[in-house]
């Protein structure tokens, strides 16, 4: 739980200055009005499941009248009318695209917010020299500030809108099903024990178990992302200045072939 904390701490510290800095107005309002898109195709979704139920009951009873209207029209059911397939599926499509479009509007742009400020807290006033000074003696680079800027704040800014906006929507989509879920499975029994709503906890065991599977599997590939991405960076950076630069590694394999 500390870790999370921590980690959730972290994210806020990061992500806090673009919230908060000239383009809030603007990022709020792209936040917002993403978050909204989500929410909506989260419940054109339930209602969905509904219109699906409909033309495919129908076409499972050969009722040519109700398949059309369930697809194209609306259906009076004893609670209320439900729109067509097509009807809830047009305009989903285009809250997906724009949803889909406003997200890497918003991106794009805290992608290039960031990444102005970085450039300018590594630069300003011999930041980076100082930094080598302290942390290395002038014996070794930095740790590739080019990739880190370039290709981590874009990892950042990506994945963390996208996860957000994920979590969101599965929170809901969640909630939305509990009830329906419940109400369709009925009970069973096992081993004498009667189990209301035996569909909902599957899918709970089910999601649990999957998380359990992909945290364990998943974690080991973080140190191994990491390695990656310095090696590819290190690579780089030797072949842009060869004979002179690289890192210590670099620079063995090139003084022992000199040899």
């Amino acid at each position: 739980m500390k870790g999370l904390r921590a980690a959730l701490a972290d994210l806020w510290y990061l992500s806090r200055p673009y919230f908060t800095s000239a383009e809030r107005k603007s990022a709020w309002t792209l936040l917002g009005v993403v978050l909204g898109l989500t929410l909506l195709l989260v419940g054109a979704d339930v209602l969905q499941s509904f219109s699906r139920n409909i033309f495919y009951t129908a076409l499972q009873q050969r009722d040519v009248t109700s398949f059309l209207r369930g697809l194209f029209w609306f259906v009076r059911t004893p609670t209320m009318p439900i729109p067509g397939f097509f009807i809830i599926a047009v305009p989903s499509l285009l809250a997906a695209v724009y949803a889909t479009y406003l997200q890497q509007l918003l991106q794009l742009r805290w992608r290039r917010w960031l990444t102005h400020r970085m450039v300018s807290q590594w630069l300003d006033q011999n930041v980076a020299f100082r930094i080598a000074i302290e942390e290395t003696g002038l014996t070794a680079v930095g740790d590739n500030p080019d990739q880190r800027i370039q290709e981590d704040i874009d990892g950042f800014v990506r994945n963390t809108l996208s996860q957000f906006l994920d979590i969101v929507s599965r929170l809901v989509t969640l909630f939305s099903y509990v009830g329906l879920l419940w109400v369709l499975s009925g009970a069973i029994s096992i081993f004498g024990v009667r189990i209301p709503g035996y569909f909902l906890w599957i899918a709970l065991l089910y999601s649990l178990f999957a998380s359990v599977v992909t945290h364990l599997t998943g974690r080991r590939l973080i140190p191994l992302r990491i390695a990656q991405q310095k090696a590819e960076a290190d690579f780089r950076y030797s072949l842009n200045c060869p004979g002179f630069c690289g890192d210590s590694k670099t620079r063995e394999v090139r003084d022992s072939h000199e040899q």
